[in-house]
């Protein structure tokens, strides 16, 4: 069973400044991109158990709460209005119930009930 879901620190950072950072650096190596900020706001979401936001290259950018940031190594895009749900210490907790990674997907569009259905429908003891 799986105690939290995955987010920025997977990439081995341990603050915002350690993500931009993170960011140049990979830039850099692949001298694909050079960092820009974008305004536009970015709505977090999980996928198979991963905090991300989707990047307007269409890459999935690791998050993580409390930080409202997202750095692409894609494109270079820098996010620094990154917004989750208010509930989501409950998503968290429905989606943990789920023993596998791919089964941990959660989307805005879907409520707290949706997921607490979706889990007396499999049998995840909630």
């Amino acid at each position: 069973m799986f105690t939290r879901l995955l987010d920025a620190t997977a990439l081995g950072v341990r603050s915002p400044v350690e993500l931009c950072d993170w960011q140049v650096r990979a830039l850099a190596a692949k001298q694909v991109a050079q960092v820009h900020i974008s305004d536009s706001v970015r709505v977090a979401r999980v996928d198979h158990g991963r905090w991300i936001v989707d990047c307007e290259c269409g890459a999935g950018l690791f998050v993580r709460r409390g930080w409202a940031l997202a750095c692409c190594i894609e494109c270079g895009a820098q996010y620094h209005a990154v917004q989750f749900p208010v509930d989501a210490d409950e998503i968290e907790r429905l989606l943990l119930a789920r023993q596998k990674r791919e089964n941990q997907s959660w989307w805005p569009s879907e409520s707290v009930e949706m997921l607490q259905r979706e889990n007396v429908a499999h049998h995840v003891g909630v």
